[in-house]
């Protein structure tokens, strides 16, 4: 399954196409979850609390095929996966030459939707661009039925010192990072690990890249060479932010942009699905502090006659030199 766990909320400033535009669009292209997202400065205030509402995906069927447009409708280069992969396959082939010259297809489509396990997941975010991490640290207590809310929490640090609290004091889900400009700290190894070994998932936004290209674009391979370097590949997750639905991509396309700065196809693959999914588990467990606890057992202790033997022989080792000689005279 593919994710996009990042596109601006409707009613935002960033949101131009409606939410059911951008999901049309998202099934489209193959994935099947996204997360709508609402950006705050430092800290959440009462108003902030989640009021973003689910899409109703029978309204989005309704609104139109989803493979509308003749030869448009053969732009489906990644199929979602499924469990049973022949179904997945034949129903790929039979989708994509399908037309919508009639109202039947709308329902046809969603037929075939059905047959590919297709369920889209949609969940809610708060993005925190963290100048001030003290701000946010002395309200976060305040505010936790507001964090709570959202599905998914991320912070996105402007300055080291808040990069720093992200990577060990603030309990987030995701690190998002603005790589398409200079990156105003350094990615430092030991503080990386710090958050790997936390769980947290290092997010890279392609969407701003390939809006604005040139030197956006170089700033965030060279940016993204460098958090490759410092996590080795592992607990990076790739999205969009984008609310426009002409700059959303499928994953196989960001795959290909992946491998540019170092990142193998298993890795990237893995960026849009199980790294997703491990962040989605983490929000999970941090909202309602249930977590698994693996417990080995431990080894047999001795035997007591061996214990008894062990002690012996310790002892009769231990005889000083001077209590021999004293025996000897």
């Amino acid at each position: 399954m593919y994710y996009d766990l990042n596109l601006p909320a409707a009613g935002t400033t960033a949101a131009k196409s409606s939410s059911v535009s951008m999901i049309r669009m998202l099934l489209r292209l193959g994935y099947d979850g996204c997360a709508f997202t609402h950006t705050v400065q430092n800290a959440p205030s009462p108003n902030d609390i989640c009021t973003i509402a689910p899409v109703d995906m029978s309204v989005v069927l309704k609104a139109a095929s989803l493979f509308d447009g003749g030869a448009e409708a053969l732009r489906f280069p990644l199929p979602a996966p499924s469990r049973n992969s022949s179904s997945a396959s034949s129903s790929s082939l039979s989708s994509a030459s399908m037309t919508s010259s009639s109202g039947a297809s709308s329902s046809s489509a969603l037929t075939r939707s059905e047959l590919r396990g297709r369920s889209f997941r949609q969940f809610t975010r708060l993005n925190i661009v963290l100048d001030d991490p003290h701000a946010f640290l002395s309200k976060a207590r305040g505010a936790q039925n507001i964090l709570e809310s959202y599905d998914l929490l991320s912070v996105r640090p402007t300055n080291e010192k808040s990069f720093l609290a992200a990577c060990t004091q603030i309990q987030t889900d995701i690190i998002s990072l603005d790589i398409s400009h200079r990156i105003p700290f350094v990615l430092r190894l030991p503080t990386v690990r710090l958050a790997l070994g936390r769980g947290v998932r290092f997010e890279l936004c392609y969407g701003r890249a390939i809006q604005e290209g040139g030197s956006s674009l170089r700033n965030y391979i060279c940016n993204a060479l460098s958090l490759m370097r410092a996590t080795r590949g592992r607990n990076i997750m790739f999205a969009s932010d984008v609310g426009d639905t002409i700059f959303l991509r499928n994953p196989a396309d960001v795959m290909n942009l992946a491998t540019l700065f170092g990142m193998n196809f298993g890795n990237a693959k893995r960026a849009f699905s199980s790294e997703c999914e491990s962040v989605i588990m983490h929000a999970e467990t941090r909202r309602t502090r249930i977590a698994v606890a693996s417990i080995e057992p431990a080894q047999e202790s001795m035997d007591t006659e061996e214990i008894d033997s062990t002690a012996t022989r310790n002892s009769h080792s231990s005889v000083s030199p001077s209590s021999t000689a004293r025996k000897d005279s």
